[in-house]
């Protein structure tokens, strides 16, 4: 955990870091504005592409069923689909 506790938030302090800099380096003078909008873009994006994804892979809006110990909801049985439609849609 501490491994990749580390590594991604070097990862993602370098994807931050860009676009950050560049547009410091475009308005010196509103720095706290350029960095706002970077990183309201970047959190909008993922949640913008997280319906996304979950709208192409689940278009019949089906639910999840319990597993035998009634314990998890999975994809499966009458849902299946679902869970095939994941590789289709990462490609």
């Amino acid at each position: 955990m501490i491994i990749y506790g580390i590594a991604f938030g070097l990862i993602t302090g370098v994807i931050y870091y860009i676009p950050i800099y560049m547009g410091y380096l475009y308005f010196p003078k509103k720095k706290g504005i350029v960095s706002g909008v970077v990183l309201c873009g970047y959190g909008l994006a993922s949640l913008v592409f997280g319906l996304t994804f979950f709208a192409l892979v689940n278009p019949n809006n089906l639910d999840p069923v319990y597993d035998d110990a009634h314990t998890n909801k999975y994809f499966m049985g009458p849902s299946l689909s679902v869970a095939k439609n994941v590789p289709g849609v990462l490609r």
